[in-house]
């Protein structure tokens, strides 16, 4: 099953110099600021079968993946992550992407800066927040989940975005044109690192 995720979430926040920078897969890798409308990650087999307790994301991270404390040198030795690649290169300074391997083959993508980890994105339906919350998941069920705990905001294009914040860290969990969650992902950093809209701000 192919997993891809939308390439606009819709806060307003500054990409790299300005250049909105959209989301994409790991091994591609710009030549110029242009965007890319690769949505990312496509896994080209369907991902593994692993317990569901393996799958649940908070705002620490994921498995080995760690926000604030991996780094990709240390993943990759440990066969646990691709080879990082440069994200636009030509505009932002120590921005890499990269994916999950083994049991998390195809279920996310992983965002560093200066090779420390500070995003993980996933579009993975199987993939679940603590509390429950998942891609697929109808958005009128995320204020049930996390009530006064989370912040709805009008994205671009008519989406929704849901904000859980906790200390220096969010889950974000945003719809498309529709009512359903489509894509989720966990970040380091209270001014964000990686802006939904334009990708990292670098």
């Amino acid at each position: 099953m192919a997993v891809s995720l939308a390439a606009v979430i819709g806060l307003w926040v500054s990409g790299c110099a300005g250049t909105s920078a959209e989301w994409r897969t790991a091994t591609e890798i710009a030549p110029s600021p242009t965007p890319s409308a690769t949505p990312v990650p496509t896994a080209t087999t369907p991902p593994p079968s692993v317990s569901p307790d393996k799958l649940v994301m908070s705002v620490d991270g994921i498995g080995p993946y760690k926000l604030g404390v991996s780094t990709a040198p240390a993943l990759v030795a440990a066969g646990q992550l691709t080879p990082p690649d440069p994200y636009f290169p030509d505009v932002c300074t120590g921005i890499a992407t990269a994916l999950g391997t083994q049991e998390y083959s195809g279920r996310f993508t992983l965002y560093f800066k200066d090779d420390l980890l500070i995003a993980i994105v996933t579009a993975a339906p199987d993939v679940t927040s603590p509390s429950g919350a998942h891609v697929g998941l109808p958005a009128s069920q995320i204020e049930r989940i996390y009530g006064s705990r989370v912040v709805s905001s009008d994205g671009y294009g008519g989406i929704k975005v849901y904000t859980v914040t906790v200390d220096d860290r969010r889950l974000i969990l945003h719809t498309d044109t529709s009512t359903t969650i489509t894509t989720m992902f966990v970040q380091k950093g209270e001014v964000p690192v990686l802006t939904p809209h334009d990708g990292p701000a670098c």
